[in-house]
């Protein structure tokens, strides 16, 4: 039966590839645009690994360009994702050393690869889009809702992702954990959109490698994961 269910998630889920990531094609500064993204989906776009910079191409494609959620902090002398905190992966087209940061605020995207730019120049950008739904379902019931308003269940694939999530929650004061992706099948936890499972952040104790009971992930209001009940029911997170 697990495998059964197994195949029914994951093909039904191949036949649409996330849609967390979407190309806004409105020429905006970079401070409008992020503006423009919080008040119609969640945020800029944060590419914060590897991995979620080939999840945010099969999204939006190589072809386009445009701002992204990356910002020089000034007093800090670091950079940052809107919304989401420190930047740990940079992808630069050419080598950026801290003299060149100084004279730049921000970053805009293409396929091959970032550059810096002035915040003031107008460019089309790109929005990360969290829906959240406040319709308490059970796990496989989220998922049937997700696929049919919206393209899936979310994954989470960076601390940075886990962060604009939370914001999320608490702009729509959600005060207990939501479901997330995160399902053990067959003989591991996986993301049922088809995205890798790479970095975790489950609860302590939490994540087991065969649960008996508890085989759907959730996320608090910490950031944290949690094994649950799948036929529980809880608000839930679509992209």
């Amino acid at each position: 039966m697990e495998k059964i269910v197994f195949r029914v998630l994951i093909v039904t889920s191949a036949c649409s590839l996330a849609e967390k990531h979407l190309f806004v094609q409105r020429s905006l500064d970079w401070s409008a645009a992020r503006d423009w993204c919080r008040e119609h989906h969640t945020d800029l776009s944060p590419i914060s690994s590897s991995l979620v910079e080939q999840a945010f191409i099969m999204s939006v494609g190589k072809q386009h360009s445009g701002w992204i959620g990356l910002y020089w902090d000034q007093p800090q002398a670091i950079w940052k994702w809107a919304g989401a905190g420190q930047v740990t992966y940079q992808n630069w087209k050419n080598t950026m050393d801290l003299s060149q940061a100084l004279l730049t605020t921000n970053a805009f995207w293409t396929g091959d690869g970032w550059f810096p730019e002035m915040g003031y120049t107008g460019r089309n950008f790109f929005c990360i889009s969290l829906k959240i739904v406040e319709e308490k379902k059970a796990w496989e019931q989220a998922v049937a809702h997700c696929r049919d308003s919206y393209t899936d269940l979310t994954s989470l694939l960076s601390d940075a992702e886990t962060k604009l999530a939370q914001n999320e929650m608490e702009r729509h004061d959600i005060t207990e954990p939501m479901w997330i992706g995160l399902r053990f099948l067959g003989d591991r936890w996986l993301w049922v959109n088809g995205d890798t499972l790479v970095d975790t952040a489950w609860s302590q104790g939490e994540g087991q490698v065969c649960p008996m009971v508890k085989r759907c992930g959730a996320l608090t209001t910490e950031g944290l994961w949690e094994e649950r009940d799948c036929q529980e029911k809880l608000k839930f997170i679509c992209i």
